[in-house]
């Protein structure tokens, strides 16, 4: 028997044979959320360009003021328009975002002064530099603003565009090609039939690779048959992918051919984790190509792609690692563990974290209930009252920076 491979060791083993895409290409910033920053951006010229007010009302030389109560208007200055220099012992008129005329250095906001025909009142003295952004005052000229490898969400792309950057060089997205394999397998739509289950696979695992950012081919299911699945496999090749993965058919059954295949035509890395649940993964090449074999079980499925896959295909997007660690929560029950690390989903509860009603390596529904997970070591003997490992399910879905011990 094959040793089991640990957690920790896979996941490093992943992210070395996966490696990264370098292909990059530019597309328009309106398009480019959720992709991956192909190169550093630096700010051009500083931002603002001009200093600007933080608020409506006058902008004045503060040493105007002193020994006055009162200035007259001399200009009436809304956003978007270039000013005139600021006449001495005058203020203007001025509105939030607009340009603060040269020789002005202070802001009063309007509340705090009273207009009486062409002169206005200041109720209270102003501090030198008030309500005024400098110039610089959210990004100085050359500097670095994002760094490579940052994946673009909404306040990326408005720092870009605040950038004046229409157009961003991102990473190309990887593309996988994703096979189901099983004579049992129904299309969801498709009419049930007696021995067949719906492919909750498929949708699962292509849907968690696009949020990552990938791009998923997925051809028809693949049957049982050693003739069929090598078929699938090199058509899989033929379809140009950065990485093949599938579910299903890398087990030790006599009707898991994939894995078979891999052994005999293929160069297997590994196929056996020890985590429960999830043991059946394998990592091996297919015509020069990484691939990955996920369980057929869809927990198992789910936990391999989140807990042990997901740096690594971050990575092949040209992400850059992100740092990820659950939470020390109190455990609400005992266990004692094997020769394997243990995902259970998990409910919140007055004397801590309790596990689900339900534990199946087949069942997603406990999951989708409590929307966490912790985490057990193997040979650990937890009690009720100690610390353990707690995972939040959307925190591993996502591409942003989770935590993990």
């Amino acid at each position: 028997m094959a040793a089991w491979m640990p957690v920790a060791q896979a996941r490093q083993a992943l992210i070395e044979a996966l490696g990264e895409v370098c292909e990059t290409e530019i597309v328009p910033l309106e398009q480019a959320l959720t992709r991956v920053l192909a190169h550093e951006v630096t700010a051009e010229q500083p931002v603002p360009a001009q200093a600007r007010s933080a608020m409506d009302g006058y902008a004045l030389r503060w040493q105007d003021l002193q020994g006055k109560d009162c200035l007259p208007v001399g200009q009436r200055i809304p956003a978007g328009r270039q000013p005139l220099p600021l006449d001495p012992d005058t203020c203007a008129r001025i509105f939030t975002g607009a340009v603060v005329p040269e020789g002005a250095d202070t802001v009063v906001m309007q509340e705090d002064t009273r207009s009486e025909g062409e002169c206005v009142y200041f109720h209270k003295k102003p501090t030198v530099g008030a309500h005024i952004h400098a110039i610089g005052h959210d990004v100085a000229a050359g500097q670095q603003v994002l760094a490579a490898g940052r994946r673009l969400g909404a306040v990326e792309l408005s720092v870009l565009a605040m950038l004046g950057a229409g157009e961003v060089v991102v990473r190309r997205r990887p593309r996988v090609v994703l096979l189901s394999t099983g004579d049992e397998l129904l299309s969801p739509g498709q009419t049930w039939r007696p021995a067949a289950i719906y492919d909750s696979n498929r949708p699962l695992i292509a849907s968690v690779l696009r949020q990552w950012g990938l791009e998923v081919v997925t051809p028809p299911h693949v049957a049982d048959e050693r003739a069929a699945s090598r078929t699938a496999l090199l058509a899989a090749s033929d379809l140009a992918p950065d990485l093949i993965m599938s579910s299903g058919g890398v087990s030790v059954g006599e009707e898991d051919h994939i894995q078979a295949l891999l052994q005999a035509e293929g160069e297997m890395a590994f196929w056996k984790v020890a985590l429960r649940p999830g043991k059946p993964l394998c990592l091996a090449r297919w015509q020069g190509l990484p691939y990955i074999g996920l369980p057929g079980n869809p927990l198992s499925a789910l936990v391999t792609l989140t807990l042990i896959c997901r740096d690594a295909l971050l990575g092949l997007c040209g992400q850059a690692a992100p740092h990820w660690q659950g939470q020390r929560v109190r455990s609400a029950f005992a266990r004692r563990l094997g020769e394997r690390d243990e995902i259970l989903a998990a409910q919140p509860g007055v004397d801590g974290w309790s596990l689900a009603a339900h534990l199946s390596s087949a069942a997603l529904w406990p999951t989708l209930q409590s929307l966490a997970w912790v985490g057990l070591h193997a040979h650990q003997d937890v009690a009720v009252g100690d610390e353990i490992d707690l995972w939040s399910v959307s925190d591993l879905l996502s591409t942003r920076s989770t935590h993990h011990p």
